[in-house]
């Protein structure tokens, strides 16, 4: 897992992409967190969920996706995620 701290001069909080090569057998488990200095806990989290790759963004309205598609079958993995100002993240 990767996990790092945003300092609070960040150009953009609303306009960001995160990636990650990744392999697993694993129904779920964690593989990035973002933080922005706030000890509550992680504002964009990429990570397994039931075998599926999912983004998550902390802010006004929860939201998350996940990958149709199962990644936990022990093969190498890329997945990429954008989030564009408001919009709900994204798995192209």
């Amino acid at each position: 897992m990767v996990s790092a701290t945003l300092p609070a001069e960040t150009p953009s909080e609303t306009e960001f992409s995160a990636e990650a090569w990744f392999r697993t057998t694993a129904q779920g488990g964690m593989l990035v967190e973002i933080y922005s200095g706030s000890p509550v806990g992680a504002d964009r989290s990429l990570y397994v969920k039931d075998g599926k790759a999912c983004f998550y963004v902390y802010g006004a309205k929860l939201s998350s996706v996940c990958s149709t598609a199962a990644v936990n079958d022990g093969q190498w993995h890329h997945v990429l995620t954008t989030r564009a100002s408001r919009e709900r993240p994204r798995m192209p």
